[in-house]
């Protein structure tokens, strides 16, 4: 958090105030910690939903969401929202949500030797599997925020490297 603002405390609430003495995030929080250069917010519980400011106290993301978290893939730059019917969204650096619709599930995709690797490949790029919300995946590049298949496949199994291209594994359609 920056050393020009103050997170105080009043009966029980945390708020947030710069060094003039003026409030930038209202006392109303029971927590205010720092995601990605913004400010992160919880409401009480028993709902306990998180939020984000920016610096300047402009509501980035309504505190209406179950989790908010950095997507912790090396150069992705993203925040990760999960909202309450358990789909998620990532948010890229501008502060625009990445994808039009929200997705049901994410996860990284073995490498060749049945790894899970959380480092970028040789060109510098990390892929993961996500799916929609009505169970079918597609591939997305973390670097880039983009979608490079369409939700098309039941899952996606392996990726393959060569110095030039990825390859994936993947299943469409259901084999009996």
């Amino acid at each position: 958090m920056p050393l020009s603002f103050l997170v105080v405390t009043l009966n029980d609430k945390k708020g947030v105030f710069n060094i003039e003495g003026e409030a930038i995030i209202p006392v109303e929080f029971e927590w205010i910690g720092e995601e990605n250069k913004m400010f992160k917010v919880v409401t009480s519980s028993p709902q306990r939903k998180f939020g984000l400011f920016d610096s300047n106290g402009k509501i980035i993301l309504t505190p209406i969401y179950d989790w908010i978290d950095q997507f912790d893939v090396r150069e992705s730059r993203l925040t990760l929202i999960k909202k309450e019917n358990d789909s998620y969204n990532f948010m890229d650096q501008n502060k625009n949500l990445v994808l039009k619709n929200n997705f049901k599930n994410f996860a990284f995709i073995l490498d060749e030797y049945q790894f899970i690797n959380p480092l970028p490949d040789q060109r510098n790029e990390k892929f993961i599997k996500i799916s929609s919300i009505n169970g079918k995946y597609a591939i997305f590049n973390t670097k880039s925020h983009q979608l490079i298949s369409s939700f098309d496949y039941e899952n996606v199994f392996q990726t393959f490297e060569t110095l030039k291209h990825t390859y994936f594994s993947v299943q469409k359609g259901i084999v009996s």
